[in-house]
Formats: structure tokens, C-alpha cells, sequence
């Protein structure tokens, strides 16, 4: 046998296509044939057994305490980050009252600037329905802005961390 010379790097490219099968017909068959008449045929011999012994070898497991000491280590990073940059999440949620209110002062004055006929009085019921139902969407609107401030505040300052219930109500004085 002859002693092992490598090939040049586009050969072993077409050694490993070939092994995995990504090679046409055509283009295996040429290859194989490029092999024998450098006499080299034992190549794609010796790469297969290689394979196939990799293939064979058992796959070793990760010690327990590896694997621990990685897992802190992503979460310490993750927190790290958290604090330095913020959760993306978290700047998103904060956004999204905005968003909504933005969406509501803008239809409000799209209705205001298409101008309506002659002024409805105020005391026609419909008119009543639609204060109340307007109403309530603004206390909706502020119990959803709420909400998201203290879940932005939970998540940024931690599960354990709670502020007094004063603190975080504004007082109702007049």
C-alpha cells in the first residue's frame, strides 16, 4: 500500500459530498473514476471505514456538574444583559399603551377635523350611552397602562420586589 499523500482541498470537498450522498451519479462516478486512474481508489475506502468508525463511537455525556456550571453561567449573562440593556420584551409592553392611546387621540381627531352637521344635544340618550361607553374605555385604557408599568416593574426589578400599595397609587386627594 501506498503511504497516505492528501489530496488537494477540492478532492477531499467531493470526498465528503460523496460520503453524505449530496454528489449526482454522474459526478460520484467520475469522481470514483478520477481516483482509479490516480490509483488512488483506496481513498474513498479509507474515508468510508473513518465514517463509519466515527459513526460507531459512543457519544459522550456531559458531566452534571458541567452542565450545571453552563446554565448558571447563561443565566447570570441574562440577567447581566437584562439590567444593561433591558428585556426587549419589556420595551415592548411599555410601548403598547402608548400605542393605544396614540390610536385612540388620532381617531379622536380625525372625527373632530371631518366636522359634523348641527351639534346633537347633550341630553339625547345616545349621546349619554356614548360618554359612559367612552368612559369605560378610558378606564380601560388606564387599568391596561397600569398593569404593564407594574409588570415592566416586576420583571426589571425582580419577582420578590414589591412596592407599598400607597407608593405605587397615586394619591386620590382633590
Amino acid at each position: 500500500m501506498q503511504p497516505f499523500d492528501p489530496l488537494p482541498e477540492p478532492e477531499d470537498d467531493l470526498i465528503e459530498r460523496y460520503l453524505d450522498g449530496d454528489l449526482s451519479p454522474g459526478a460520484a462516478a467520475a469522481l470514483e473514476r478520477r481516483l482509479a486512474d490516480a490509483g488512488r481508489s483506496e481513498v474513498l475506502r479509507l474515508a468510508e471505514r473513518i465514517r463509519d468508525d466515527l459513526r460507531t463511537l459512543p457519544v459522550p455525556s456531559c458531566p452534571p456538574h458541567v452542565t450545571r456550571a453552563v446554565l448558571q453561567a447563561a443565566r447570570q449573562r441574562a440577567r447581566r444583559d437584562r439590567r444593561r440593556h433591558g428585556h426587549p420584551q419589556d420595551r415592548r409592553c411599555t410601548w403598547q399603551p402608548v400605542l393605544a392611546m396614540v390610536l385612540l387621540l388620532g381617531l379622536a381627531l380625525v372625527a373632530a377635523l371631518i366636522g359634523r352637521p348641527a351639534q346633537p344635544s347633550p341630553d339625547d340618550p345616545a349621546i349619554q350611552r356614548a360618554l359612559v361607553e367612552v368612559k369605560w374605555t378610558l378606564a380601560l385604557v388606564s387599568e391596561v397602562g397600569r398593569q404593564t408599568g407594574a409588570s415592566v416593574s416586576r420583571a426589571m426589578l425582580g419577582p420578590r420586589t414589591d412596592l407599598p400599595r400607597d407608593a405605587a397609587e397615586p394619591s386620590k386627594t382633590p
